[in-house]
């Protein structure tokens, strides 16, 4: 039986925001990759980041870590981290810990995308 690796990909849409797709397992093995991911998007002046959760299968606190650490530097600096997952498993993470009430979720990549890119239009 193997775990399943970890990969993340970050791609920038427009001048100011990333997409950071991470698919597998993120744990306490696998944060520092995502941590190390969302960094450089924050130095490269990312104004929002959408965190592609679609193909996470587990998430545990070293990843929800890395969320939080993420947020508040983006919210520091005015900007802003949207979560995409439809996984109940993940979606029941965030609940239980309350962050969907300080990340904000979308049900799909597209919505997420929508909503960091229409955000910056309205504002």
């Amino acid at each position: 039986m193997s775990v399943l690796e970890l990969r993340v990909a970050s791609s920038r849409i427009g001048a100011h925001t990333y997409v950071v797709a991470v698919t597998g397992e993120l744990d306490l093995y696998s944060a520092e990759q995502v941590q190390r991911a969302l960094a450089e998007a924050i130095d490269d002046a990312a104004e929002s980041v959408v965190v592609d959760l679609m193909g996470v299968s587990f998430m545990d606190s070293a990843g929800l870590s890395v969320l939080v650490s993420a947020s508040n530097a983006l919210r520091s600096s005015g900007g802003k981290l949207v979560v995409a997952a439809d996984d109940r498993r993940i979606l029941r993470v965030l609940e239980i810990t309350g962050l969907d009430r300080t990340i904000h979720v979308e049900r799909s990549l597209v919505e997420a995308v929508e909503n960091v890119v229409g955000g910056r239009l309205a504002g």
